[in-house]
C-alpha cells in the first residue's frame, strides 16, 4: 500500500485516535558499522543521509520494526566518515490495526521516535573519533490546519476571553 492511499482512508483525527492504541515497549541498537578513513576537514563537509523503513512484523500484540540510517559525509571528494545503523522498535498494540494505519506511522510517527537515537549516535561517535561532533538537525513535522480546525481555535480562545471576561465581572 502507498502513503497516498492510505492518507486518503484515515484522516488526521482517526490517526490521532489509533495512536492511542500504539506504547513504544524499547528500541535498541541492533547493528552498527563506523568507518572513519580521514580526520582532517576543513569545516565544509557535505553529508548524504538516508533512512530506510524495513517491514513491520505483528505478533498478536507484538509489533517489530527495523530502521536504518546511513550516513556519508565527505569533503573535496575524500570520504570523512560513513555510519550505518539498524534499530529495531518494539511495541504494543490494542486490537488490531490496519495495513494503512502502519502505512502512515512509518513514514511520519516512527522517524520522530527512531532518529533522536541515530542523532545522538552520530554526534556521539564523530565526537569519539576526534572529529568535531556532528549535530544532526531537529526533524520536524510540520502541520497544515484546515480553515474550519483555525475558526475552532479561534472561536475557543475567544470563549476564554468571555469566560475571563465573565469572571472578572463577578
Amino acid at each position: 500500500m502507498k502513503l497516498k492511499e492510505a492518507v486518503k482512508q484515515i484522516n488526521p483525527l482517526e490517526y490521532a485516535n489509533l495512536l492511542k492504541k500504539i506504547e513504544l515497549l524499547d528500541c535498541y541498537l541492533k547493528q552498527v558499522n563506523y568507518e572513519c578513513p580521514s580526520r582532517k576537514t576543513d569545516g565544509q563537509a557535505t553529508y548524504n543521509f538516508t533512512e530506510t523503513v524495513g517491514q513491520v512484523s505483528i505478533v498478536e500484540e507484538l509489533v517489530s520494526i527495523n530502521v536504518k540510517y546511513i550516513i556519508k559525509a565527505y569533503s573535496d571528494e575524500e570520504n570523512i566518515f560513513e555510519l550505518d545503523a539498524e534499530y529495531v522498535l518494539n511495541y504494543s498494540i490494542e486490537g488490531a490495526l490496519s495495513e494503512e494505519f502502519f502505512e502512515i506511522f512509518k513514514s511520519y510517527t516512527l522517524p520522530l521516535q527512531s532518529y533522536p537515537y541515530f542523532r545522538e549516535l552520530t554526534h556521539s561517535l564523530t565526537t569519539r573519533t576526534g572529529l568535531s561532533g556532528l549535530i544532526l538537525p531537529l526533524r520536524r513535522v510540520l502541520k497544515k490546519e484546515s480553515k474550519e480546525v483555525e475558526g475552532q481555535k479561534k472561536e475557543s480562545k475567544k470563549s476564554k476571553k468571555e469566560a475571563q471576561s465573565a469572571k472578572a465581572s463577578n
